[in-house]
């Protein structure tokens, strides 16, 4: 089932799986935060079925008061939901709410993670959720998650009953249950294994709730005390659930910021009971892995802290790196170096971008970029090395404090280099309930790390860092200010029809127009577009240049061709073929005020009915999901 592929790991400041277009320090609360973090060995993953379910309470407590890294898994992207914001539905719905996901994240704290299962709208149980999901394939990939994130305590949101309220709510605690113990099983999708290790997390527990008239709480399960006020916030964990909550705009599903306690309880489902906290037997502290100087290390880091000046701290972190380095467990080092790293860099104020003043770009052609690099450490970061894409420079050059430095670079897109869209929208869907992915390690991420990058060599002291910057665009927008968004390549040629839907009556010449844009330096002199119907051609046009970016063609399809096709709905599917290549693309962009650009790809279709059409539709309406 997995193929081996190399993974590359973008240094990023928000969560582990969410690529940022700049690499910038954290503010030192945050980078305080992080530090506690550190000294925290448990890891939690909550599980739900959607974006939106999370109990961004729980996790904004769990984060910033227990200082325990925290990931959410969302077994769909939210695909089957509304969308109160635009007309996008079905996957690029589901694109839009996997995004307000990793804004929201961005403002708990919590890592962000997915299975292939594409949301199909309501179920009544989980025997009519598995008949459109394939349970196997979504507990391997619940697994795989697991097994990378290597959580301790797993929490679901729903119960395995009908008390859950919809069959996917259910389904996602049936799954929970069976991939736990699985995770520590070796025979259990063992093709995993060359990628990951096995791991068993201690326990699963239910986050029971009162929801309308439903109460699944009890007064004898275990019970933790959320919501307090935290002063390097400036707010309760309920009153950032709230703001982190509200970020799901294209389902309407903001809600208020509670100040104050509350109570929150858990039931017992599987594993070691809990009896007095989330986390009894776990595994706490760096002295309980027998690492006491790590302990002490970081407790003298933090007692120390320079909130106004972080970069005091960099000779003990230094001095800690070499301590994390030489751990024996693999995986414990490679996860806390990635966290120390972040660390490290935001306390000598590091900020690197790499930006272009174009939005999307085409493989092969050229492009000016900008290398922005800038450290506020009273001890120089040294730049050793740049890589820019397949083209390595030295320079051992320090940053001096609080100086900007800029270094103009030619870059040539790869010509392979793949459009930029979600990794699970580049295929058809396996099936209706199901994404295809490129290749199974992506499993899990909300969305693939860029491919092009440049990478810099820095020491800090005697350590070395690689820093990795994906290329990106970067404009002043007079209302937002600096728009920092990733780089989109796009094909050299697209093509989209001008309208989605003709409606021809019988007897009746087919008109159509195309617009044909160019997005390349590229001169198109000579092509033929076609039109084609099942895989065959039923009508083609010569074009002996394209003038501009933007050209509109109109082709008619005579009636008699017409009346030759034995259907009454066509799909048409439009291509242009020009020196050997072909082009039939159309770009799908989507543009919200609170969302990076989104963009994924289609065919150039459009669709034609024939005859005389009436709607008889007297009246109509909408299903809403919620959760």
């Amino acid at each position: 089932m997995f193929k081996k592929v190399s993974t590359v790991f973008i240094l990023g400041f928000y969560t582990v799986f969410c690529s940022a277009q700049q690499v910038r320090p954290s503010q030192s609360s945050e980078i305080y935060r992080e530090l506690k973090t550190l000294k925290h060995l448990p890891k939690v993953l909550y599980l739900a079925a959607h974006p939106d379910d999370e109990n961004t309470g729980l996790l904004s407590w769990l984060i910033n008061d227990q200082n325990v890294e925290t990931g959410y898994l969302s077994l769909t992207r939210g695909d089957g939901g509304q969308n109160l914001l635009g007309t996008e539905q079905g996957a690029a719905l589901g694109l839009i709410r996997t995004h307000e996901l990793l804004e929201a994240r961005k403002l708990d704290g919590a890592q962000q993670f997915f299975t292939r299962a594409i949301d199909f709208g309501f179920s009544k149980n989980t025997t009519d959720t598995f008949k459109q999901w394939d349970e196997k394939t979504i507990i391997a990939d619940v697994v795989w998650v697991i097994r990378q994130f290597r959580p301790d305590v797993i929490i679901c949101r729903f119960p395995p009953t009908a008390a859950a309220g919809h069959g996917q709510h259910a389904a996602s605690a049936v799954v929970a249950e069976k991939a736990f113990r699985l995770a520590g099983d070796k025979t259990a999708f063992p093709d995993q294994l060359k990628y990951v290790n096995v791991w068993q997390p201690k326990r699963v527990l239910w986050n029971t709730f009162r929801f309308g008239g439903v109460n699944t709480t009890s007064e004898n399960q275990l019970k933790v005390t959320v919501g307090q006020y935290d002063p390097q916030l400036g707010m309760g964990y309920g009153e950032l659930a709230g703001l982190s909550r509200s970020l799901h705009k294209s389902q309407g599903a903001g809600t208020q910021s509670v100040a104050g306690i509350k109570t929150e309880y858990f039931s017992h489902v599987i594993g070691e009971p809990a009896k007095a906290t989330l986390f009894d037997g776990v595994v706490k502290t760096w002295t309980s892995k027998g690492n006491a100087d790590i302990d002490l290390a970081l407790d003298q880091i933090i007692a120390t802290f320079n909130f106004n000046n972080p970069d005091l701290s960099l000779p003990a972190l230094l001095a800690l790196r070499k301590k994390v380095m030489a751990l024996q467990d693999a995986d414990l080092k490679k996860d806390k170096i990635k966290s120390l790293d972040h660390i490290i860099l935001s306390c000598a104020g590091f900020m690197g971008e790499v930006v272009t003043n174009q939005a999307e770009a085409v493989a092969g052609d050229h492009y000016n970029f900008r290398l922005n690099l800038i450290s506020r450490a009273a001890d120089p970061v040294v730049l050793e090395n740049v890589q820019w894409l397949h083209q390595s420079e030295s320079f051992n050059r320090k940053l001096s404090k609080d100086s900007l430095i800029t270094i103009q670079h030619d870059i040539q897109i790869p010509a392979d280099a793949a459009l930029t869209e979600p990794y699970w929208l580049a295929k058809p869907p396996a099936n209706a309930a199901t994404f295809s992915v490129p290749n199974d390690t992506l499993i899990g991420l909300p969305e693939a790390e860029s491919s092009l990058n440049v990478s810099l060599g820095l020491r800090i002291g005697s350590e070395k860092f690689q820093v990795k910057l994906p290329l990106s665009f970067k404009k002043l927008d007079p209302v937002r200010g600096d728009v920092v968004e990733g780089l989109r390549i796009v094909p050299a040629l697209e093509l989209k029809f001008i309208q989605p839907l003709y409606v021809v009556k019988e007897n009746e010449d087919l008109h159509l127009s195309l617009n044909v844009k160019v997005n390349s330096n590229k001169n198109f002199n000579k092509g033929i577009l076609n039109l084609m119907y099942n895989g065959e051609r039923v009508g083609s046009v010569d074009i002996s240049s394209l003038n501009g970016k933007d050209t509109t063609i109109d082709y008619v399809i005579p009636k008699t061709k017409l009346a030759s096709i034995n259907s009454s709905r066509l799909q048409l599917e439009a291509n242009f073929v020009t020196d050997g290549v072909t082009y039939n693309k159309k770009q799908i962009l989507i543009q919200y005020p609170h969302l990076p650009s989104l963009q994924y790809f289609a065919p150039a279709t459009v669709t034609v009915m024939k005859g005389d059409i009436q709607a008889k539709v007297k009246k109509s309406g909408v299903y809403r999901r919620c959760g």
